[in-house]
């Protein structure tokens, strides 16, 4: 196993293990999961994978103590924090996001499309000139989740136009998803994160 671009989760609820393979296949490529019961080898530094999943209950004590081991080992994953209570700045400094298991679905979707968003496109995509003003309107579009007909009908443009327009901005920008074109949008302020919670 390449540790260094798989994603590792230490979850044991199987509600969460559902709503994560799902996530992973609708916004990260379906990329491979590998499920472990323990944290000891990413905290001994035997695994640092891209990407770490973890309830706060696999972690062993002291929480601080054991996340800063983790992020020492691992100084550029990306943890995301499983909790059902409130947690301190000190743990939080050492993971990238906190999922609450008290937050209303949406917040929680939300949070794990973020996460899988950033697998999807760990590289980064650099603000520039290389698509059109139409083409830039049309990936905003997209990525606030408009279909060929609404983009064509709000463009009044044929949808066999918008059609072109897309396969365009694949082939210039090299993005085939619309998790890619959002993270896109989003980085080259197309969009702000906000107008995409309004959707």
């Amino acid at each position: 196993m390449n540790t260094n671009s798989e994603i590792v989760a230490v979850v044991s609820q199987g509600l969460l293990r559902a709503a994560i393979r799902h996530l992973i296949k609708t916004y990260a490529n379906n990329a491979d999961v590998m499920y472990i019961s323990s944290l000891k080898n990413c905290i001994d530094g035997k695994f640092c994978p891209a990407y770490l999943i973890l309830e706060s209950n696999s972690i062993p004590e002291p929480v601080c103590f054991s996340l800063e081991k983790i992020r020492s080992k691992n100084k550029h994953g990306e943890i995301l924090l499983i909790e059902n209570n409130p947690i301190n700045d000190a743990v939080k400094s050492f993971v990238s996001d906190v999922l609450y298991i008290n937050d209303n679905e949406e917040i929680i979707i939300e949070k794990l499309r973020r996460f899988f968003i950033r697998i999807e496109n760990s590289h980064t995509f650099h603000v520039d000139d290389t698509i059109s003003d139409r083409e830039k309107e049309i990936v905003k579009l997209v990525a606030l989740g408009k279909t060929n007909k609404e983009i064509s009908d709000i463009l009044f443009i044929s949808p066999h136009t918008v059609i072109t327009h897309r396969k365009n901005i694949t082939a210039k920008l090299g993005i085939k998803t619309i998790a890619g074109l959002t993270v896109y949008a989003i980085l080259n302020n197309l969009i702000e994160t906000d107008e995409l919670s309004a959707e």
